[in-house]
């Protein structure tokens, strides 16, 4: 896994990859810091199907790749249901 810090808030991730990420709160540009072998809490976009970790205690706004709001998803998935 690799770590990734925000640019602008410090909200970490932890993703698969190495690629550009977006801060999944205020949509800074992600900064490599280091391979990590720890895992927190997961997310999968649905758009887009990435999958990123986080252990910080804020749940993201959007994806870290594309720009898909995981808050309307649950909005609208409890509608659903």
């Amino acid at each position: 896994m690799y770590r990734y810090r925000c640019r602008s808030c410090g909200y970490t991730i932890l993703a698969g990859d190495e690629s550009d990420y977006k801060c999944p709160i205020c949509r800074s540009i992600m900064i490599y810091l280091e391979m990590e072998n720890d895992k927190g809490m997961k997310y999968e976009c649905p758009s887009c199907e990435a999958v990123f970790f986080t252990d910080e205690k804020i749940e993201p706004y959007k994806c870290a790749k594309c720009n898909f709001s995981f808050v309307d998803w649950k909005k609208r998935r409890k509608e659903k249901f």
